[in-house]
């Protein structure tokens, strides 16, 4: 065979290699590319029940396995108890047909969350001027409910609001450990959120978590009982806003 025929036959061979690499190469950075990110962190969060769910037994009404985190599984009476929350039990509440409460009868007072070992008063925020526009102000050291929104125990979202931090304001974190309810909720624990007003103490039960850039923030309503909790988020930027939702599910009488 001429030598030139098998140089020819030697560069078409080697163009089609170079191809083939090519092509491969492009279809592995298209596959990287279009996967998910290993490190992406989704917030809101949900009860794992479904997932977690095991088959039917006979020991189910006992120790209900799908209804405990996973780490009570090997304790099973080793979960929160409500008795934590000193006082005498609470009667189960519907969080839908609640009547509607506003203004300063009825307001809440205190807020206690056992698992985060918070206590913190309640004020009702106060709007500052801006110039052009209002702005609700956080209160220091304390958490702020807006007036403007339902009361505990009534029909609708009520909205509390806390700082993280404030290392150069110095106006308190009474909300630091908020964002731990996200793990909390992602292992299947329970949430308890006390509310107490000048009569009574109303019991809720926090069911998910959300982290919203601070300008997608918006003050909203609900059909049934619920509470709104709000706190910056992450510590240094503050960029953000982490909000617990909680479902209204029990009260009972202070005397």
């Amino acid at each position: 065979m001429p030598r030139y025929i098998t140089q020819k036959i030697g560069l078409a061979l080697f163009s089609i290699g170079l191809i083939v690499t090519v092509l491969t190469a492009t279809y592995a950075l298209y596959l990287y590319l279009s996967s998910p990110a290993d490190d992406e962190i989704i917030i809101t969060t949900s009860s794992a029940y479904d997932s977690l769910s095991p088959s039917q037994s006979g020991n189910n009404s006992l120790y209900p396995g799908n209804q405990l985190p996973v780490r009570q599984w090997s304790d099973p009476r080793g979960t929160f108890p409500l008795n934590q929350l000193s006082g005498g039990p609470f009667v189960p509440l519907s969080s839908i047909k609640q009547p509607i409460i506003h203004g300063l009868q009825g307001r809440a007072l205190e807020i206690q969350i056992p698992q985060l070992n918070l206590q913190a008063s309640i004020v009702e925020l106060a709007l500052s001027n801006l110039g052009s526009s209002l702005e609700y102000e956080t209160p220091k050291f304390t958490v702020g409910h807006i007036p403007a929104t339902p009361n505990p125990g009534s029909k609708g979202s009520g909205w509390y609001f806390g700082h993280l931090d404030n290392p150069v304001g110095g106006e308190g974190n009474v909300f630091s450990q908020l964002p731990k309810i996200a793990e909390l909720l992602r292992t299947g624990d329970e949430v308890h959120i006390l509310l107490s007003t000048e009569n009574d103490e109303y019991l809720y039960s926090a069911y998910k978590t959300d982290l919203l850039p601070e300008n997608e923030l918006q003050i909203t309503n609900s059909l049934r009982s619920e509470v709104v909790l709000v706190t910056c988020f992450p510590r240094l930027t503050y960029e953000k806003r982490f909000l617990v939702h909680a479902e209204l599910i029990g009260v009972r009488s202070k005397t």
